[in-house]
């Protein structure tokens, strides 16, 4: 199951369903002719002058959920060691993750993640590290938020992220328990 491209904030049905199927969506840069990447730096910068600058930080919305401490695993020589193999192939600004101690952000190039997350995904998963897509900017403005946990476990994860529909009054609990019901279907086949 393709659950690596998750985040916080997404809605249910474009969230829980990329989490559950395979969550890499497309795989070709905006053009800039067309808005694109290019345009939309441009409007940015237009409209909050000096924002691409500004220091970014990750982080969960999960503010009713009681974080989940990776902070001893995150400590091991092994995740140690995957984090720095994964800053040196991605070439990613590393950045802090507010809410889920222990874990790792990176902000990567849109055109990279979209390259690499399956390989990442694989050869990460092998380390027993989650390499997470936190938040994807389509190629707009900013580099994708990336999440490295001490963790294959994949219910974990998006329990630390804290993937809610919130919009849609349906809780972080719910889309796990969502979740486990159709792992258990697919099993069961």
């Amino acid at each position: 199951m393709g659950w690596q491209d998750i985040r916080g904030r997404l809605p249910v049905l474009s969230g829980a369903l990329a989490l559950a199927l395979t969550g890499c969506g497309g795989s070709e840069e905006p053009d800039a002719r067309a808005g694109g990447a290019s345009a939309d730096k441009a409007l940015v910068e237009d409209l909050e002058p000096g924002y691409l600058d500004k220091p970014h930080r990750l982080g969960t919305n999960a503010i009713d959920l009681t974080p989940i401490d990776f902070r001893k695993r995150a400590r091991t020589r092994a995740f140690r060691t995957a984090v720095n193999d994964f800053a040196d192939a991605s070439v990613g600004l590393r950045v802090p993750v507010d809410g889920i101690p222990g874990a790792v952000g990176f902000l990567v190039p849109h055109a990279t993640v979209e390259r690499e997350l399956r390989n990442w995904h694989v050869a990460y998963r092998a380390r027993d590290v989650s390499v997470l897509r936190f938040e994807n900017n389509y190629g707009f403005g900013q580099r994708d938020g990336i999440v490295l946990l001490p963790t294959t476990d994949q219910f974990e994860a998006i329990r630390a992220v804290g993937t809610d529909g919130i919009n849609y009054d349906i809780e972080n609990a719910d889309i796990l328990r969502w979740l486990r019901d159709l792992t258990k279907s697919i099993r069961s086949r």
